[in-house]
């Protein structure tokens, strides 16, 4: 089978139902999601193709769907679709499902996070039972889903999806913050975890990066220190170390940061008074020296990340 960065792929879907949410049920969040009404009042039947998936509505019934080459599920009409996949299991084995292009997936009747923008960021630890699995995909935006299973490489490892990471800029002398992800899929809580950054020309910094609850993922901040060397732009290699407290090391990874000068394009990090988590935003300074320029605020929605 496959091999990914953080395991190797044990199943791949290839094949499930969908069915049309319904007028009511249209909208990220939605208080009138049928499905997750069965669930949670233990009513939803294993469905099969051909059959009514809400009582009362007899026009929305369940249809098969096989995935294309590319392993995905899509179709036009699944913009406004849940779907199905389910997998038999001979035993109980904890897993990581690797799925893309939904906004919420109900695993045995439980909630998780999705990947509505269909970025590939999320990675969910969870317990495959013995016997019968299923999984149910709310719509995401594009009416694609991708979806597999993965054996994790350790039970606890750094991941290097969704990291949020700072430019380093010539002539500053500051620490900037960073965020990657801890995938914790052991069924013990990790406390008082340390993440140590050490840059390829030597400087390191330690930094007190929390807790991380079992079977989940968690995206944690660490210290990047600032570079000795203050002239110049390009890459820098970082080695990423996640200990205990002990300081034991539990995993590392690599990752690449860019150096810039000051006056380019570049990346800003900090620490958010909401809810305490690493955020950025880009500066694009201006080309043109002089004053009295405008500021030019551009937010999400606009057409990128930059």
């Amino acid at each position: 089978m496959e091999e990914i960065e953080e395991g190797n792929v044990v199943h791949v879907f290839s094949r499930g139902m969908y069915v049309p949410v319904g007028q009511m049920d249209r909208g990220l969040f939605t208080t009138q999601d049928r499905l997750a009404w069965q669930l949670a009042s233990n009513k939803f039947v294993t469905p099969e193709a051909g059959q009514p998936a809400y009582a009362g509505i007899p026009e929305l019934v369940w249809s098969s769907i096989e995935t294309n080459e590319e392993d995905r599920f899509q179709n036009r009409l699944l913009r406004g679709s849940y779907v199905y996949t389910s997998i038999e299991s001979p035993r109980e084995e904890i897993v990581l499902l690797d799925a893309r292009g939904h906004t919420r997936v109900y695993i045995n009747g439980l909630p998780y996070e999705g990947d509505h923008y269909d970025f590939g960021y999320t990675l969910i630890p969870f317990k495959l039972k013995k016997g019968l699995n299923e999984f149910i995909y709310t719509p995401g935006r594009f009416g694609r889903v991708t979806s597999k299973l993965v054996a994790p490489s350790r039970p606890v490892q750094l991941t290097r999806r969704d990291m949020t990471l700072p430019s380093l800029i010539a002539g500053e002398t500051q620490d900037k913050w960073a965020a990657i992800r801890v995938v914790n899929a052991s069924e013990r809580d990790l406390r008082d975890l340390v993440i140590t950054c050490i840059l390829e020309s030597g400087e390191k910094a330690a930094s007190n990066a929390g807790s991380v609850m079992e079977m989940s993922e968690r995206k944690l901040g660490f210290l990047v220190p600032a570079t000795a060397g203050n002239q110049g732009s390009g890459r820098i290699g970082v080695t990423v170390i996640l200990s205990d407290r002990s300081g034991r090391e539990i995993d590392r990874t690599g990752i690449t940061l860019q150096q810039h000068e000051s006056n380019v394009h570049h990346e800003r990090t900090f620490i958010s008074n909401v809810d305490g988590s690493v955020q950025y935003y880009s500066v694009a300074p201006s080309t043109t020296p002089g004053d009295d320029q405008a500021l030019v605020l551009s937010v999400h929605g606009a057409g990128g990340r930059r």
